[in-house]
């Protein structure tokens, strides 16, 4: 997964959607610190609710990554106006 962010961001892109609920916690940790994104956006109801959600915000906050929690944005309609 590092290894096609690389590609992505050295391919100028500045808004990347990743599904990456189901990864163990050190692993949510690593990649957010090697990425280092303004903001995530979670969704609780892919995540597996709250509970997981918390996990994200638990890291977000120590790395000082802003977030956004909602389900009103799961389309892509929604991602694409997130991306503007």
């Amino acid at each position: 997964m590092h290894e096609q962010i690389e590609n992505k961001l050295a391919n100028g892109f500045k808004c990347l959607k990743m599904k990456i609920g189901a990864i163990y916690f050190d692993k949510q940790y690593a990649l957010l610190e090697a990425i280092k994104p303004q903001y995530i956006f979670l969704k609780p109801s892919l995540l597996g609710g709250f509970q997981a959600s918390e996990e994200w915000l638990i890291i977000a906050k120590q790395l000082g990554i802003d977030w956004w929690a909602t389900s009103a944005l799961e389309s892509n309609i929604g991602l694409n106006t997130i991306a503007q």
